[in-house]
């Protein structure tokens, strides 16, 4: 599912922190982590992505 980059099933403030997390460079993530993180489609992981995610999560929006 798009967002959910812990792949836990679902879309929480989980996966907008870990997206974060990547940003920052404090970890890594896998192949599987940056398509499902980038939820905005521009072919990179940034604090865009994350933002979207936590609008997401607050119900701002439906979809990505």
């Amino acid at each position: 599912m798009l967002g959910d980059v812990t792949m836990d099933g679902k879309v929480d403030i989980n996966d907008a922190t870990a997206l974060q997390r990547f940003v920052a460079e404090f970890e890594a993530p896998t192949e599987r982590q940056k398509e499902l993180g980038d939820v905005n489609r521009d072919g990179k992981v940034d604090v865009q992505d994350a933002t979207m995610i936590q609008r997401y999560i607050a119900e701002f929006t439906d979809s990505f």
